[in-house]
């Protein structure tokens, strides 16, 4: 629910009843870092330091995505040039193809 958009500005209006539940964080009425919170990647990064690379991981080098459609479109831009091709295999979410193209305008192909 908080995640959809920000609730700065009716915050007021849920932050009772998210306190029956205990004390809300500061940060859940808007939006964090688009690269994650920091308190999840540096968990991460100690997690992945320890059981996966077996050398330190800096959490500065962690990137955390709410969905796989955020991450497809970080991915495309952080790898790919504009007009490059990618291969799609079917049957996928309708939406990889906009998330794909959006930002590094990368072609697909299914």
């Amino acid at each position: 629910m908080l995640a959809v958009a920000e609730n700065r500005q009716s915050f007021d209006l849920i932050e009772e009843k998210l306190g029956q539940l205990g004390k809300p964080p500061n940060w859940i009425s808007h939006y964090q870092s688009a690269r994650g919170g920091l308190a999840v990647r540096s968990a991460l990064a100690s997690v992945v330091s320890e059981h996966v690379v077996h050398q330190h991981v800096e959490a500065e080098e962690i990137s955390v995505s709410t969905g796989c459609g955020g991450l497809i479109c970080l991915l495309s831009a952080a790898l790919c040039d504009e007009g490059d091709s990618a291969l799609v295999i079917g049957p996928h979410y309708p939406m990889f193809i906009w998330d794909m193209w959006n930002l590094p305008h990368v072609r697909t192909v299914s």
